[in-house]
């Protein structure tokens, strides 16, 4: 025999119900969204700190850099007063060891090559435009300042070089010692007293030459000196802001 259930009709939602459910929906997919957008925020601060940091690495190998060159500026600078005393001297009393030697040490130009990806990396991304970072930017601009300073002083002393052993040197030197001499590393050249007479008017030019030459590197002094003032400072911010 059969037996007959009754019929129950399905079980109506409330509406509040319904709301309940939307609104917890609706609070997973924003709780979700704002977590996703925490997370991005987050990823993209360590990003930041990690390519300042970079940046403040790079500052540092400038800063040794600039060392090494104000180091070889007054070294170079030595030489070029030496090589005007001995144009002021009488040649027979002069040791060709000690004035090609002078020369050979004043003749070769050192420059700058900056370690800046980093920084044109960070300004691309505009870490340099956030407000915490306003003094950061200030310190980085003064640098690029003095920097592109330094550079245009470089091509001076670019042009310097080629003038020097195009159009000095042979006024004042002898063509078969450079000849000699002319190498990496400097053969030894023997001690020996007496230099070519050179010409009052070699003289002077090469002279004038130096005084121009020392400017300019005087003007480098300047740049360095304020390049790494504000590198200094710089990195003692990025560093400090951990």
């Amino acid at each position: 025999m059969e037996v007959h259930h009754p019929h129950h009709p399905a079980h109506k939602k409330k509406w509040s119900e319904y709301f309940l459910e939307f609104f917890m929906l609706f609070l997973a997919v924003t709780l979700g969204f704002f977590a996703e957008n925490i997370r991005e925020h987050l990823a993209e601060e360590n990003k930041a700190k990690e390519l300042l940091h970079v940046v403040a690495k790079d500052l540092r190998s400038d800063l040794e850099q600039l060392q090494t060159l104000k180091g070889l500026a007054s070294e170079k600078n030595k030489f070029s007063d030496s090589i005007k005393i001995i144009l002021n001297t009488n040649p027979n009393k002069v040791d060709q060891k000690d004035y090609y030697r002078d020369i050979m040490n004043y003749a070769p130009n050192y420059f700058f090559y900056p370690n800046d990806k980093s920084i044109k990396d960070a300004e691309s991304k505009g870490y340099f435009f956030k407000e915490e970072n306003r003094d950061l930017a200030y310190f980085i601009k003064k640098y690029n300042f003095w920097m592109n300073d330094y550079i245009q002083g470089d091509k001076i002393l670019e042009e310097q070089a080629k003038l020097f052993i195009n159009e000095i040197l042979p006024q004042i030197a002898d063509e078969e010692i450079v000849y000699k001499i002319w190498r990496y590393p400097s053969p030894p050249l023997e001690s020996k007293m007496g230099i070519t007479t050179i010409k009052p008017e070699a003289s002077k030019k090469a002279i004038i030459f130096l005084a121009t030459t020392k400017g300019v590197f005087d003007g480098l002094t300047v740049d360095m000196d304020s390049m790494s003032y504000y590198a200094n400072k710089a990195i003692n911010l990025i560093e400090n802001n951990k």
